[in-house]
């Protein structure tokens, strides 16, 4: 609210001011005992129409809070038996059960996706990474494996060069023996 015209004497103080909400203007006032003395607050505060809503509003809350505090808890134990009866006379109600299960389920699905997003996503990365792991560490067994059979077949050619050069050199001496 804006001031649009102010008058006042040593101890009172007139102004007429536009309710923005409203749009109009209204009349307030303050006072003050003597010169000197604070200025006491602006009556009315608001626009009469403003002071009436407020007024309004308040009652109506004061009437939930006499409603949820006194009168609810009373009627309870009536309203749940109420509920509970209406509940197994209701036709077709297993089908909207069963239509309001799924819609939980899939909200909770929706929800439950949402919240743990990064966690599933990080178990998914591990996922991932633990099969690239198994499918790396497969191939390596598979080097080393064909490595150590390269390794095996060098030193079994090895051990057959040996063993054949052996045989030459014991066969060469037994026939040196018997010519000599």
């Amino acid at each position: 609210m804006s001031a649009t015209a102010t008058t006042s004497n040593a101890n009172r103080e007139v102004c007429s001011r536009a309710c923005q909400k409203h749009n109009r203007f209204f009349n307030q006032s303050r006072t003050r005992e003597s010169s000197g003395q604070q200025w006491g607050p602006w009556f009315p505060p608001e626009c009469p129409q403003c002071v009436e809503e407020t007024a309004q509003r308040v009652q109506r809350e004061e009437a939930q809070r006499q409603f949820d505090q006194e009168v609810l808890p009373i009627l309870k134990a009536g309203v749940i038996a109420r509920s509970e009866k209406r509940f197994e006379q209701e036709e077709g109600i297993e089908e909207a059960l069963a239509a309001r299960a799924d819609e939980l389920e899939a909200q909770w699905l929706v929800d439950a996706w949402a919240a743990n997003r990064k966690a599933f996503l990080a178990r998914a990365k591990d996922e991932i990474l633990n099969r690239f792991d198994q499918e790396i560490i497969a191939e390596e067994r598979e080097k080393f494996f064909e490595q150590q059979r390269g390794v095996k077949a060098q030193a079994d050619a090895e051990l057959q060069n040996k063993l054949d050069a052996e045989r030459e050199a014991r066969a060469k001496q037994a026939l040196a023996s018997w010519i000599f």
